[in-house]
């Protein structure tokens, strides 16, 4: 929020989450100071900073993408993949949350101009509908994604991994594999919830048809969703084993 051009408003009665898109919204200067956010308890630090991660590699993945933007948003996933587990295990750790504030504005630094994708379409339905926070419902959504996109983005994860791992060795559908299975772990160890029990079938056409419709209208997506694959993936999200949003903050 810090960086971008654009705010959301939520609209209770209609369910529907709103832009607000405007340069004037861009600061002249930022100060990130960790000091700030000793205090932010460990589940609003893996939220938040999920959604950080979720901001970079949609922007990453984006077929709009630019150099700069690209340079950015691949450290930003690097700083936040080495630290936010840190962070989150020791929120004193104040060169960590330095270091994950940072890879925070470059992810938005980079969305600014690349966009976003899949992940924050469907994830602000839910919110609008549910009321669960947006950072931790990106969490949830982002391993999903990332599998709905690897039969076009295996070669970009593949570079992600070799930038992490320093391997090279293997096909990019492995290395893809095993990007997203890092994502994956980092969301177990954050304590990510595997869905939501909030989620409510007679919901869906509305939520499929806005997600679908925000992505088309406003994101550079790598690969169009249909509303089968959509429906799938909120199947996937109403699993059983799903925490209810509320239980997460008392449980962290």
């Amino acid at each position: 929020s810090e960086t971008t051009n654009s705010a959301v408003i939520s609209e209770t009665k209609t369910h529907q989450k709103k832009f607000v898109v405007d340069p004037k919204l861009i600061p002249s200067a930022v100060a990130l100071d960790a000091n700030m956010l000793k205090s932010l308890p460990p589940h609003i630090t893996a939220a938040t900073g999920m959604d950080a991660l979720t901001h970079a590699i949609e922007s990453y993945t984006s077929v709009n993408r630019f150099s700069d933007a690209e340079r950015d948003a691949k450290l930003a996933i690097k700083l936040l993949l080495e630290h936010l587990p840190i962070v989150y295990e020791d929120g004193n750790n104040l060169e960590a949350r330095q270091l994950v504030s940072l890879a925070s504005f470059l992810a938005a630094y980079a969305f600014n101009k690349s966009g976003l994708g899949y992940v924050h379409a469907i994830s602000h339905q839910l919110s609008a509908h549910y009321n669960t926070p947006h950072g931790l419902t990106n969490a949830v959504i982002l391993p999903r994604i990332l599998r709905f996109n690897k039969p076009v983005c295996a070669d970009r994860f593949a570079d992600l991994e070799r930038m992490l791992s320093g391997v090279s060795v293997g096909s990019d559908e492995q290395l893809a594999d095993k990007f997203i299975e890092r994502v994956d772990a980092l969301g177990q160890r954050l304590n990510i919830p595997s869905g939501f029990k909030e989620l409510e079938t007679k919901h869906y056409e509305a939520i499929i048809r806005n997600a679908l419709k925000e992505a088309r209208s406003f994101y550079a997506v790598p690969r169009l969703m249909s509303p089968a694959q959509c429906q799938d993936i909120l199947a996937s999200i109403a699993v059983s084993s799903g925490t209810k949003t509320n239980q997460v903050a008392q449980a962290a």
